[in-house]
């Protein structure tokens, strides 16, 4: 185009309208179109062919030759700080850095506290007893003082709470059964299973991806010495808290 002793008015105009568009990105934007616009408010028609203008042609070989060296600048000077926090996280835990003249860390597992203040607040813990109930509010496999119920899978009020249900598997396929047919909201905590019939449904049913709970030794206490909890039966089995929700859509 800069070869030809001509240049369509419409064509320039489209062109200097690109160029004006990059003015936050490229500084001296107005400048180097500061001709171009001289020679298009001589035009006659938007039709014109209008011979160039050495100062116009010359504008706009910098635009072609110069742009790559203003690929990358920055808009806003970067400012100067103290202190750089870096945080990350993931379905497993957390993690951050504070860089100081000596570094800091932090990080850890996701836990039922953190649990609680994403998805949180629960109002009740669905499979608990006196001794292990995480909420004021829980039901309960056998009658006790301080129950709500007996029976989780009994109870009719699901979706009336924002459920914590920590069941043993083989009743994880009944508990999504009571979620979906109450349309409730739950965070449950379950292993990452594939072989299970009730895996792809639990999916189906998941908000958010789930969040990694640390190794079962640790997420899973007993309450006795010696005692055998289920978690420990297979020391390899990955638990997550896997946030669904029983409303259809």
């Amino acid at each position: 185009m800069l070869k030809r002793p001509t240049v369509s008015a419409r064509l320039l105009a489209r062109i200097a309208g690109r160029c004006i568009s990059m003015m936050a990105a490229v500084f001296p934007a107005k400048l180097k179109l500061r001709n171009i616009y001289r020679l298009l408010n001589s035009r006659m028609s938007w039709d014109e062919a209008m011979p160039w203008s050495p100062e116009a042609r010359e504008d706009l070989a910098w635009w072609l030759t110069s742009l790559d060296g203003w690929n990358g600048r920055l808009l806003v000077p970067p400012a100067s700080c103290d202190l750089q926090l870096s945080t990350d996280a993931s379905e497993t835990g957390w993690g951050a850095t504070l860089s100081t003249p000596v570094a800091q860390t932090a990080s850890g597992f996701w836990r039922p506290e953190q649990l609680e203040r994403m998805f949180g607040p629960h109002t009740i813990d669905r499979f608990a007893s006196l001794s292990t109930a995480l909420l004021p509010v829980y039901n309960s496999r056998f009658r006790d003082p301080g129950t709500a119920g007996v029976d989780a899978l009994g109870q009719n009020d699901w979706q009336q709470h924002n459920n914590f249900i920590n069941p043993p598997f083989r009743l994880v396929a009944r508990v999504l059964d009571a979620v979906q047919a109450q349309r409730a909201e739950a965070t449950l905590i379950a292993p990452m299973w594939p072989g299970q019939p009730w895996m792809e449904r639990l999916r189906r049913l998941s908000v958010c991806p789930p969040l990694r709970l640390p190794p079962v030794t640790q997420a899973c206490i007993p309450l006795l010495p010696h005692q055998q909890i289920e978690p420990h039966r297979n020391r390899r089995w990955t638990l997550f808290a896997w946030r669904i929700s029983g409303e259809p859509g």
